[in-house]
């Protein structure tokens, strides 16, 4: 059966003692598509390496206003349901559910910093990535997703809420904000540079009554979808999934995103975005992704979330079979 997650599990959890790429991640990111900020924040622990690793960055006014990477800072002491890692404090309101954060950014050019401080707030109970319509776990949902879930002691919650706060820039100009945002813990075993070959991520709210959690993904020789649509307290399940995304001319950055998905139940969504503000990260394996805050539709309304892609670097064992049946010979272009 699917894994439900405890308070306890707002913590740190115990690697196998075998297991060199176990790690533990804390994600928390949103937009305030009013005044263009937004902050995103990525922080995985890795025991058996002794390093923390993070990728952070600020917007405010739809640009970037201070970036932070770093794939080996020192793994720190104490629970992680409040901890410190580089620029990043997090501490636990209520576990699996509600977070306050501060994040500081040093200038690297001379003295000065900027600063994001918020409080996250879950719209609901923590979310798993496979559900029913009445929001309960259901079997193998704890064995989807970008952790290998399928090894024993591993585990996913997400969850998607109300962002408010703060941002003060290089400048020293503060800045209310107010958004939404999503935020997860993960534990497993994990290879970045094997994640996925290629995958489109996108995750978006329009209040507390409609946001939607969305993985289109594509390994060396399979693709597959997962995710849920909340709408008035029913959870909707992937049946089917299309995310389309126009890229900017430098290749890497999403500009639109044109979303049509279908649950078991013959429910159908189909949501439009537009890309604001983005950054790049990249990891060990040659990981290397942009993920872009914007403006999300739906009907009349108007919401806020992220577009996170990652796009094929070469081809594919699918790709390098279609090539061969034509071409048998050596090509360093097909391989």
């Amino acid at each position: 059966m699917s894994r439900i997650c405890t308070p306890e599990d707002n913590g740190s959890h115990s690697p196998p003692a075998d297991d060199i790429n176990w790690q533990e991640s804390f994600f928390l990111s949103w937009y305030d598509a009013c005044s263009g900020s937004g902050g995103y924040h990525h922080v995985d622990f890795q025991p058996f390496r002794k390093r923390a690793c993070v990728w952070s960055w600020i917007a405010a006014g739809r640009r970037v206003v201070s970036r932070f990477q770093s794939l080996n800072l020192p793994f720190p002491e104490g629970d992680l349901g409040d901890f410190e890692a580089g620029p990043i404090a997090v501490r636990t309101l209520k576990p699996l559910s509600d977070y306050a954060m501060r994040v500081r950014h040093e200038r690297k050019d001379g003295p000065g910093f900027a600063e994001e401080n918020i409080v996250f707030k879950a719209f609901t109970q923590p979310l798993y990535l496979s559900m029913d319509e009445a929001g309960r776990p259901t079997e193998g949902g704890g064995k989807v997703g970008v952790s290998d879930y399928h090894s024993g002691g591993t585990g996913h919650y997400e969850n998607i809420g109300k962002v408010e706060g703060t941002i003060t820039g290089f400048d020293g100009r503060r800045i209310d904000v107010c958004g939404f945002g999503m935020q997860d813990h993960s534990w497993g075993p994990r290879q970045y540079g094997a994640l996925t070959a290629a995958h489109r991520f996108v995750h978006g709210a329009f209040g507390p009554d409609l946001f939607f959690s969305l993985y289109a993904m594509a390994k060396e020789d399979a693709d597959f979808s997962y995710g849920y649509v909340h709408d008035n307290g029913s959870f909707h399940r992937v049946r089917d999934l299309q995310i389309d995304v126009v890229m900017d001319r430098d290749g890497h950055t999403p500009k639109r995103v044109e979303i049509d998905m279908w649950s078991p139940t013959g429910r159908g969504y189909s949501f439009s975005g537009e890309g604001h503000v983005g950054s790049v990260s990249t990891h060990d394996g040659g990981y290397f992704g942009t993920d872009v805050y914007g403006e999300f539709r739906f009907g009349a309304r108007r919401g806020t979330g992220l577009i996170g892609v990652r796009e094929r670097a070469g081809p594919s064992a699918r790709h390098r079979a279609w090539l061969s049946a034509f071409d048998p010979g050596p090509s360093t272009a097909s391989r």
